[in-house]
């Protein structure tokens, strides 16, 4: 059976001027995949990161797994 999954990330954000051009920001965190592989859920360093990240795909494995 497949199972929500946790895996780092670390994404350029969209330019900060006008149109999305201009500097750009590193946003560092993880993601919650579904089991088919999509991200479900976002943490950045602040919310915990990988540690959330993995707290919230326990969560759904033991809540959302098998009930369909």
């Amino acid at each position: 059976m497949t199972r929500y999954t946790a895996v780092p990330a670390k994404e350029a954000s969209i330019g900060q001027g006008v149109n999305g051009t201009g500097k750009r920001v590193w946003i560092k965190g993880a993601y919650t995949l579904s089991p088919n592989g999509k991200p479900c859920r976002a943490f950045n360093e602040r919310e915990g990161g990988l540690a959330a990240a993995q707290k919230w795909a326990e969560f759904c494995n033991e809540n959302l797994l098998g009930r369909y």
